[in-house]
Formats: C-alpha cells, structure tokens, sequence
C-alpha cells in the first residue's frame, strides 16, 4: 500500500511514517518545506504542496492508495488571539479542502481517507459520558471541530471511504502535552492543575498510530472513532501516576485563576474543562488497545 499522508513530519505523523515503513509499506510526504524534496528515498517520497494549487496536487493523490489527512497548526502552544484562532481554522479547512477537491479530481483514486478531528468537538457536562454519537458542543475548539470534518465528509461524495479520528491528549515523549508536563514535575513543582478533578482524555502515541492504522487496512471501518483509552483518569490521578513514575512529588496545584491570567480562554477549553469520552465505537470495530491503563502506558514513554 502507498499511503500520502499530509503532516507527516509532525509529532502522530513521524511515528506513523516509521510504523508502515516497517512494515514494508511506501509513503508520500506533503511538506510545505521544498528542500525536504531532496530527501527522498526508494520508500520515502517528499512532495512540496501548496493547497491553493488542487491541480498539481491531483497527480500525487493518483499515485496513492490511501491518504492521511493530519495537517494542522497546533491548539496548545499559544494564547489564543484573533489572528491565532484563524490560523488554526484556517491550517484545518484549506488543507483539507484541497485533499478532498483533488481527490475528487483525480481520476485514480486513493480507496480511503483518514482524516483527523478533536475530542474538543463535544460538549463539557462534567456528569455526562461521551461517545461517538454524543451531543457536540458549541465553544470555538468545537466549532473548529465541526467545520473541519464537514470539509472531509466531502469526500464521501466521490465514493471513497472515510474515517475520522478524534483524538484526545497523546502521550509521547519528544512532543505534545506531556513534553509540556514533564518540566515542572522534575524540578519538584508538579501537581494537578487548578481543582484537578476535570477528567484528562489520554492516549498512548503508539495506541494513536495503531487507530489511523486501523481505519486504514480495514475495509469495515468508516465514520467516527474516538481515539482515547478506554480508562480515563482525573487530572489529580493523572499527576499522582505521573509523579510516581518519574519519582518527583505532585502535590503543588496550579491555580486556575493563573492559568486563565496566562492562557486565556484555551486555559478553559483545554486545560480546567474536562469530559469522559469513551473510544465505544472504535472497541466495538475490533480496535484492541497496546495501553488501555496510565501507568504502564507513561512507564513504557518515560523509562526507556
């Protein structure tokens, strides 16, 4: 299998890109970096793309069998201003817009498309447990949400299958949230976050590889899978684990109003805000988690 996959240099992509080359499957790489271009190799092909030009992009999408759509400015590593809203909706909706116009294009066409969504996309009710089919709700990380997978559903109109994936916070070593996380706890200042009772979405990096790989090889897959494990903890919990398997204390809470000083409205939506989302669909599908609990799941990214 030819697998083109946007935002393959990123934190998910990279380790997708080094599970299927390892398994003997070949990759094309979009990049908006021409000089990645001259890194190419037998296996491994980097393709400079700009999404306003769906023409040029229509004869790469004809040379794959699949496509993995995973472009998009990242949510948590600035305030949340006017101009940083738009470029996030903005990195979503014209990158996927132009996977979708070129597959529709093309005259061979990739047989499925695996296009990435937040957990975001849901409500915030503290009591309530979400699923695949949960209500949405209606803050800007939702709306975000919502436009993006509409832009991908477009490609439902061309008769391609299409998976979409909401991931919560994935857990890897070199990137992401628990990179941000591990600072304060090895110099002895960790703890929860403002009350610490708002419920933490997690997932294993290897456990989100093993999903997109998933809705890709499996012909029965389509629609939305949650990408979270199935044993949530609390952001209390989620700091004990992670004290203990680092060996440093946990017990030097961040004040919310701290948190809202620095971040801003993102403090709320991603950091004191919480929900239980449940992968339901994604078990019922056949998905069988590599680390379905938290401490064996931080022990395998930390001690190695």
């Amino acid at each position: 299998m030819r697998v083109l996959i946007a935002g393959g240099t990123g934190f998910i992509g990279s380790r997708l890109c080094e599970s299927l080359l390892r398994d003997g499957q070949s990759i094309i790489i979009l990049t908006r970096n021409p000089h990645r271009e001259k890194r190419s190799t037998a296996d491994m092909q980097y393709v400079y793309w700009d999404p306003s030009k769906v023409g040029e992009l229509k004869s790469v999408i004809e040379q794959a069998d699949a496509v993995v759509n995973l472009a998009g400015t990242s949510i948590g590593t600035k305030r949340w201003t006017a101009a940083r809203k738009k470029e996030i909706l903005d990195s979503r909706i014209v990158s996927t817009g132009a996977l979708v116009s070129a597959i529709a294009a093309a005259d061979k066409k990739p047989s499925v498309m695996v296009s990435t969504s937040a957990i975001g996309i849901y409500d915030h009710t503290k009591e309530a447990v979400y699923h695949e089919s949960s209500e949405l709700g209606n803050d800007f990380l939702a709306e975000v949400c919502k436009t993006w997978e509409r832009e991908a559903r477009k490609v439902e109109r061309t008769s391609v299958r299409l998976s979409i994936i909401r991931f919560g916070i994935v857990l890897g070593r070199l990137d992401g949230a628990l990179k941000q996380m591990l600072l304060p706890f090895k110099l002895f200042a960790g703890g929860p976050l403002g009350s610490g009772q708002q419920w933490m979405q997690w997932i294993h990096l290897d456990d989100a590889v093993g999903i997109i790989r998933f809705a890709l090889e499996n012909e029965n897959v389509s629609g939305v899978l949650n990408a979270t494990s199935p044993n949530q903890v609390t952001n209390k919990e989620f700091s004990k684990v992670l004290g203990e398997v680092l060996r440093r204390p946990a017990f030097l809470p961040a004040p919310a109003f701290a948190l809202r000083l620095m971040f801003g409205e993102m403090a709320d939506v991603l950091l004191l805000n919480g929900q239980i989302v449940l992968p339901e669909r994604t078990l019922e599908l056949g998905y069988r988690f590599q680390y379905p609990d938290l401490e064996p799941a931080l022990r395998n990214i930390l001690e190695k």
